[in-house]
């Protein structure tokens, strides 16, 4: 159930980024709270007083519909916050924003370069590079559960931007053998050729060896596994 719920949270990243698209980084502080109430999944309420913490967890989600329940009631309060703060692409579409004072100046994308790439009326697109072969091949058998779960919740119309557009993820995974070598020519034919919405990488050779050329095309990379 855990590695369920990091895989969902990676799919709930594509919506949230159709929502508020953005590539590269800039610098931000985070942020705190001395006080946080948490929804279905329990009550953890953390207060301060003389110094002292105090936290109280209780019972998690018991079915997978009660996890659904709750990555719902996540997301709603994910996609309020970026509303609230009116993050995203300014109306000169010039400048990104994101929490904290994070911006993108998109005045440095590369020439030709579109935030809806790999995005249709009914699709998005989204790259993975990862190991299928050799050592850890046994990777694979991730990229195998996120496709699965692509496909189960596309049957159910859950990708939805914040217009109300329905798509469903097209999701391609590639073997690089979790050779960094290996991974560069996939990433440049995710970029050039399946033009893809988002890449993701797996192994922090690979990432180190690919980021620098994901983040100038201004393509987004929301989760390096």
């Amino acid at each position: 159930m855990r590695r369920h719920r990091k895989i969902w949270r990676g799919a709930a990243l594509v919506t949230v980024a159709i929502v508020a698209s953005a590539c590269g980084s800039s610098s931000g502080t985070n942020e705190a709270a001395t006080t946080t109430t948490a929804g279905a999944n329990g009550s953890t309420t953390t207060t301060a007083e003389a110094a002292t913490t105090s936290t109280t967890a209780g019972a998690q989600p018991q079915s997978l519909s009660d996890w659904e329940n709750l990555w719902t009631q996540q997301r709603a309060a994910i996609v309020k916050r970026i509303k609230d703060n009116k993050w995203g692409k300014s109306a000169d579409g010039k400048t990104a924003t994101g929490p904290e004072g994070w911006t993108v100046d998109l005045t440095k994308c590369a020439s030709g370069w579109s935030d809806t790439e790999g995005v249709t009326d009914t699709t998005i697109k989204i790259g993975q590079a990862l190991a299928m072969s050799g050592t850890y091949a046994d990777y694979a058998n991730l990229g195998r559960a996120v496709s699965f779960l692509f496909d189960y919740y596309n049957e159910q119309g859950l990708f939805k931007d914040a217009s109300g557009k329905v798509r469903k993820v097209a999701y391609t995974m590639k073997d690089d053998g979790y050779d960094a070598a290996r991974t560069i020519p996939i990433v440049d034919e995710l970029l050039d050729s399946e033009k893809v919405f988002a890449i993701w990488t797996l192994g922090t050779p690979s990432t180190l060896k690919t980021y620098d050329k994901i983040n100038q095309r201004c393509v987004p990379q929301p989760m390096a596994m």
